[in-house]
């Protein structure tokens, strides 16, 4: 949509221009990573909207999983991740209950769909772009249990 607007003697025009957007805050890259994690990175291909925001927080930058995997391997139980929650995840929650990929249960876990399986098999056999996120997401697959989720969430709470 052009407008134009006549100021002292001269047009001057308005349009729209594409606006940047890193990668990871776009919709469409939380959708995918979505159902990558609970396709690979979940028991039964649900989990816990907690459980998800770890790892959306986790699998964003290479720091973030550094500092991840030293939280799962310190068996002392320190903590060294501090977890944002990230409203964007709960809008690709709901944009892909939407788009019929997952669904929702009422104790408040993520399910993923056949549709969403479908994808995430294309994803995962197709794609050399997520090769680094799919490695991570195998490597975490059976240590992120609740209770370590509860461990990393709650840690600066309890010092």
């Amino acid at each position: 949509m052009d407008d134009e607007l006549d100021i002292i003697g001269g047009a001057v025009s308005f349009g729209r221009r594409p606006a940047n957007l890193p990668a990871n805050l776009r919709p469409g890259w939380r959708v995918v990573f979505l159902v990558l994690s609970l396709a690979i990175a979940s028991r039964g291909r649900r989990s816990s909207v907690r459980r998800l925001h770890v790892i959306n927080w986790a699998i964003k930058t290479p720091q973030n999983r550094t500092a991840f995997n030293s939280t799962l391997q310190d068996a002392s139980g320190n903590v060294q991740a501090t977890v944002l929650y990230d409203p964007a995840l709960d809008k690709a929650i709901s944009l892909s209950v939407y788009e019929g990929l997952v669904s929702r249960s009422t104790a408040g876990t993520v399910k993923l769909t056949e549709s969403g399986v479908r994808l995430a098999d294309t994803l995962a056999t197709t794609s050399t772009t997520f090769a680094d996120e799919i490695a991570f997401l195998k490597s975490i697959r059976s240590k992120l249990t609740e209770p370590i989720v509860d461990r990393i969430l709650y840690a600066r709470i309890e010092a």
